[in-house]
């Protein structure tokens, strides 16, 4: 068993990048292909929801804390700061990457 979340594409650029970046991925033969958002974008989008709610969602945080950690030498790192820095998140993306376990 496993969980997906569906989101409604919104009108922003960081949105529209998000959406234009989708990986198709299947998750089971012969069954047609699923598109995910790739962890750079997770981060971000994970990150904004983190500002926007006051900085107090544990899960959140978790969530963000261990993307890095499981794809740490694989990400974007220009990507994650170039979005960052326009989001407002830059010093989020920097404490989180101070935080995620080695």
């Amino acid at each position: 068993m496993f969980k997906l979340d569906f989101f409604v594409l919104g009108d922003g650029a960081f949105d529209r990048e998000e959406f234009r970046r989708r990986v198709p991925m299947s998750i089971e033969s012969g069954y047609p292909a699923l598109y995910f958002k790739t962890p750079e974008d997770t981060i971000l989008r994970k990150l904004l929801w983190f500002r926007d709610g006051g900085g107090t969602s544990e899960q959140q945080w978790r969530d963000v804390l261990g993307v890095i950690a499981l794809q740490r030498g694989s990400l974007d790192d220009a990507y994650l700061d170039d979005w960052a820095g326009q989001l407002g998140i830059a010093d989020l993306l920097n404490r989180a990457r101070n935080q995620a376990p080695r």
